[in-house]
């Protein structure tokens, strides 16, 4: 007969519940509940006492201390193999939950349908997904469209809610649209129009107020970045807003379909990112009936690179540059001149020009004067004038405004 055995038959014998039990050799019920289970092996000091107070042979159980210690080995191991098979159960469940989850969850690059809708996830998370998605085509064929600023759907037992962040530009061509709370554009933090909406003709734009990115403030049908007051897109039903200082890469590609052959930049516009006025070399050809021949910069500080590329600069085109001028990219007008003798009227002095700063290939120059041919090439066949209201002595390199308003070189 075993310890556990043998202790039962001693309670029920003389009439003891576990807890009266406990109580007289001073241990918990718990206790006495796991020896009679075989879960569990009195100390020396509770055997002693469950001896004493039976009034046993100190030998009564196994006759020998060795065969308790074995007892309680042999006990303990059972306790181990037990707790070794609940926490193998534990794993499998869980495993088997994460392989459902992983079957069940949206991976990214899946697509899915909601309200006509198609999404393209690029973002997830497992379980109660707060991903994002990219909307990537519409059934809606009318000319407004209004996009939700969340979309759900059910992969598996719960919802997934995603957050739409991006559109692709086929959504949006030649509609009225207004973008979600969480649009962030193509990139994060780069640019909106940067590789984005560059060849997307929309009629209007405008953006969720409540984005905390981007506005389109005094429905101007633009897209501005809030914090820099910077234009990052101009639909074709656009005005500039005053409180806009610069105009990102592409952003004005929409303009440039719409505005013939002169182009005169507000004088609240400072700042001129890379290809502000155009788009990658091999993009979108204008025909020559919308070619520009004058542009007039107005009063701006910084110029990129290749401000207007992409676009083909006819002879004798003007192109009027301020004194305002700070900072210039070295291909700012080089990289879009195919032919040549375009005349540059600059509004400042030939000591003005040569303090500007010039970007080049290797890093900044301090100023104009520092730089070689190689870095002004884009002044090679054309002409650079300087401004002069009277008639200066040396002839041929200075400019002024005709009673037309029109530059013309003094002679």
């Amino acid at each position: 007969m075993e310890f556990k055995e043998k202790l039962k038959k001693l309670r029920n014998d003389n009439n003891l519940s576990q807890k009266e039990l406990a109580d007289a050799i001073f241990v918990s019920r718990s206790a006495i509940a796991k020896w009679e289970n075989g879960n569990g092996v009195p100390s020396d000091d509770n055997l002693k006492e469950i001896i004493k107070y039976f009034n046993l042979p100190s030998d009564y159980f196994n006759e020998s201390k060795f065969d308790i210690n074995l007892y309680r080995k042999l006990v303990r191991r059972r306790q181990i193999i037990i707790k070794s098979i609940k926490i193998g159960v534990v794993a499998l469940l869980v495993i088997t939950a994460l392989l459902l989850i992983e079957i069940l969850a949206p991976s990214i690059g899946s697509e899915f349908v909601v309200d006509g809708y198609r999404y393209r996830i690029i973002d997830t998370k497992y379980l109660f997904s707060k991903g994002e998605v990219k909307l990537i085509e519409t059934e809606d064929e009318s000319d407004e469209l209004i996009i939700p600023d969340t979309v759900t759907k059910c992969f598996g037992i719960f919802p997934d809610t995603f957050k739409v962040k991006y559109v692709s530009p086929a959504v949006l061509v030649g509609k009225s649209v207004k973008l979600p709370r969480y649009f962030e554009g193509y990139h994060k933090n780069t640019k909106i129009s940067d590789y984005y909406l560059r060849e997307s003709f929309i009629k209007n734009i405008s953006v969720s107020e409540e984005n905390e990115y981007y506005d389109s403030r005094e429905d101007c049908g633009c897209i501005i970045d809030s914090k820099t007051n910077i234009l990052l897109y101009a639909s074709e039903n656009y005005f500039l807003p005053k409180s806009v200082v610069g105009v990102a890469s592409f952003a004005f590609l929409a303009f440039m379909y719409n505005n013939g052959t002169k182009f005169i930049l507000p004088d609240n516009i400072e700042i001129l990112d890379d290809w502000a006025f155009g788009h990658y070399p091999g993009g979108i050809n204008l025909e020559d009936n919308l070619m520009i021949d004058y542009y007039d910069f107005s009063k701006v500080k910084e110029i990129g690179s290749g401000v207007i590329n992409g676009i083909k600069v006819r002879n004798n085109s003007t192109i009027i540059l301020p004194r305002t001028i700070e900072k210039m990219d070295y291909t700012a007008f080089g990289i879009h001149i195919d032919n040549k003798n375009v005349n540059f009227y600059y509004k400042g002095s030939l000591s003005d020009w040569n303090n500007i700063q010039l970007k080049v290939r290797y890093g900044d120059l301090k100023n104009m004067s520092d730089a070689n041919e190689d870095d002004l090439y884009f002044l090679e066949g054309n002409n650079l004038y300087f401004y002069s209201e009277i008639e200066p002595v040396e002839k041929g390199k200075y400019w002024h405004f005709d009673n037309n308003n029109q530059p013309i070189v003094w002679n």
